[in-house]
């Protein structure tokens, strides 16, 4: 072999060591003489080199040439993005599709390197199928010779062809709703969205005319086209002779709101209702001047009138309704005072394990009966101070004393703060329903809710005179508060309470065995030793989420007159059906007055409410067993007769029902407490 050539890449060090053949001994010269090269010399571009034997006599070397190459550099991985509408057009030039591959690579690579797959394959992808969504076009791209390269991957995305079809018009005469997207010419792509609309249908009565946009693609490859919508056509939605109105109060379904700036007849569903200027908050309950009735004196009151001090009779909510801001009051004050009890119980059971039997210093006891509630509804109006609402004066449309602004309304009230209906005065109304809420207070049962201990919820008491998590009486009567918030704030205090009572039930058993004394059989008045659970409230569930219907409505026919159904009798937020009446929305099926937004008021007073929880004190009352209670919950995740976060969640429930239910636990409570009470009194006796 004469003269060969071997090549190497300047990206090692080549050495004497990497010539070939490798178990040759090599020299710079054909000389006999010449001295032997290391194996670790490293090798000179251009060099010559010679292969002979170990004892360096051979005549004939044979002759190496080396050269050195430079490894060239080929950049970095490259992404790029094609949009359907340009891709058919560039794949359809193979020119084309090399110079935008070459394109693709950094400045300064050479382009006379090779692809693999190459070009024309890639080419030949494209058009092998449709593009649904994107496509990927991968290659390698290859530059340098002699093994001394190096590669790149390219990648080209190739996004589906979209059509947003044409810019047009619609003009509609008729108000049904329609889906715009109908509406485009030019074959339009689907799964696009549209401007001011997160549906794409327009509802004539409630959207506003004028441009709207369809977009379709994505965030790279998107396209657009515009309809201008206009409607002619009369508002049919504006049969109000249900609504009544005189210059100072307004009736929904009634001609007679008596003392009630709104009253309706039928149902209200919203969002949410808000109440203003709420006096005497139950926070006095933690005052040191507070006189806590003794649970003895509270199981006596039980067992002679049926209910529980301080709330109105299972007769007198039937006959006369509730306020459902003083209902809200009279529940919290009710938990407030279990709490106390519990606290009570909490001390004198430590005493007992320490040896000392004493009242715990947490309670004061009252030595009367009286039964400190009104609940009759104050319509003094606005009360002054930082949330005063107040008329103003209005361009807008008016109408005795009804106020519209295009997106909300007032009555009795120029000012709406944001609320869909604001009411400067108290609403009475068959029933409200909150349409959806969100977290409620299931997450109390879960494993990871880090509940207080009881001795860090007297000192939490002590310090702030309120429970943990409510808003204190200062804030409520400076800012007011929202009835489904305090719902669920004081769910979450029942469900608290209830594994408060769960967990002093097991002490009292343990603290009897330690005391060796046992506890007296249960008296049958208050438990049942059954697991049997008789609810007064059947399918509570529906009951809970279906439209408000009752008989023998409490108002009364007067001759006031009504509104008539134009478009300059009413501002354009207010649909009517004959039946019902919208705000912000159109009217809702089976509720008289439906409201997209909150509401804003005094109070709203339930007209009637039936089924009320007196039933709790009742004989035949079948009370769960605290270990089914607890086994229940632990199945379950909700108290029993609650509904779940999800269902509320979904859809929403009636304001009086809940309540209600509320009132249903804090009566359990209540018997449990007195139970608990005789027990450990029981223990004390024994000492």
């Amino acid at each position: 072999m004469n003269n060969p050539i071997q090549n190497f890449c300047d990206s090692n060090v080549s050495t004497v060591a990497d010539l070939l053949p490798s178990d040759a001994i090599w020299y710079t010269s054909n000389d006999p003489g010449a001295i032997a090269l290391s194996p670790n010399d490293e090798l000179i571009n251009e060099g010559i080199y010679f292969a002979g034997n170990l004892n360096g006599n051979c005549d004939n070397r044979l002759q190496v040439s080396v050269n050195i190459y430079q490894t060239p550099d080929a950049g970095s991985d490259k992404q790029a993005y094609l949009c359907g509408t340009s891709s058919g057009a560039l794949f359809n030039n193979f020119t084309e599709v090399r110079n935008y591959f070459t394109n693709m690579l950094d400045e300064g690579v050479p382009k006379d390197g090779t692809f693999d797959p190459t070009l024309r394959e890639i080419n030949e992808e494209y058009w092998s199928s449709p593009v649904e969504g994107s496509k990927d076009l991968n290659t390698t791209y290859t530059v340098g010779e002699f093994g001394c390269e190096d590669a790149v991957e390219l990648t080209v995305t190739v996004y589906e062809y979209v059509n947003a079809g044409e810019d047009g018009e619609v003009i509609l005469e008729d108000s049904s709703p329609i889906d715009l997207f109908q509406y485009l010419d030019g074959n339009p792509s689907e799964g696009g969205t549209w401007s001011g609309l997160e549906d794409g249908i327009f509802d004539p009565l409630s959207d506003e005319d004028g441009a709207y946009t369809y977009s379709v693609g994505n965030n790279l490859c998107s396209v657009s086209s515009t309809l201008m919508v206009s409607y002619t056509g009369g508002n049919d939605l504006l049969d109000c002779n249900n609504l009544f109105v005189d210059n100072e109060n307004v009736g929904i379904g009634t001609a007679n709101p008596g003392s009630y700036v709104l009253a309706v007849d039928g149902g209200i569903y919203t969002d949410e209702v808000k109440v203003m200027n709420v006096d005497t908050w139950p926070d006095y309950v933690f005052s040191e001047s507070y006189n806590l009735m003794d649970l003895e004196e509270v199981a006596s009151y039980i067992e002679e009138e049926g209910h529980l001090p301080g709330l109105p009779s299972a007769e007198e909510v039937l006959s006369d309704g509730i306020s459902l801001t003083e209902i809200d009051k009279s529940n919290l004050k009710k938990v407030e005072e279990l709490s106390l009890y519990l606290l009570d119980q909490h001390g004198r059971m430590e005493s007992l394990r320490n040896g000392k039997v004493q009242k715990s210093s947490v309670l004061a006891y009252r030595a009367d009966n009286e039964r400190p509630y009104n609940f009759i509804l104050d319509q003094s109006g606005i009360a002054e101070g930082q949330a005063e609402l107040k008329t103003m004066s209005t361009d807008s449309l008016s109408t005795g004393n009804m106020y519209c602004d295009g997106d909300n309304v007032g009555i009795g009230i120029g000012q709406t703060f944001g609320y869909r209906l604001a009411v400067a005065g108290g609403i009475l109304s068959a029933g409200v329903k909150v349409s959806s809420v969100s977290n409620w207070p299931d997450y109390v049962f879960s494993d990871d809710y880090a509940m207080l201990s009881l001795d860090d919820l007297r000192a939490y008491i002590s310090t702030n005179k309120h429970l943990p998590g409510l808003p204190s009486a200062k804030t409520i009567a400076r800012e007011g508060y929202s009835l489904s918030e305090m719902d669920k704030l004081l769910l979450e205090k029942v469900e608290e309470l209830t594994l408060y009572v769960i967990e002093q039930e097991a002490e009292l058993e343990s603290l009897s065995g330690e005391l060796g004394v046992i506890l007296p059989v249960r008296d049958e008045e208050f438990v049942s030793n059954k697991t049997v659970y008789k609810s007064h409230n059947v399918d509570i569930e529906s009951y809970l989420t279906a439209p408000v219907q009752r008989e023998g409505r409490t108002f009364r026919d007067a001759s006031l007159r009504s509104m008539e159904g134009s478009t300059e009798a009413l501002c354009d937020v207010i649909s009517c059906d004959g039946e019902g009446v919208g705000i912000g929305t159109e009217p809702v099926a089976g509720y008289r007055l439906a409201v997209s937004g909150g509401i804003l008021t005094d109070d709203i007073q339930v007209a009637s409410v039936a089924n009320w929880p007196d039933y709790v004190f009742e004989a035949d009352y079948k009370l769960r067993d605290l270990s089914s209670l607890s086994a229940y919950i632990e199945r379950e995740g909700h108290l029993p007769g609650i509904p779940k976060a999800e269902l509320v969640e979904q859809e929403g429930y009636h304001l009086e029902v809940m309540d209600g239910l509320l009132l249903e636990k804090i009566e359990e409570l209540t018997l449990y407490l007195i139970r608990q009470e005789r027990q450990l009194t029981f223990l004390e006796s024994r000492q």
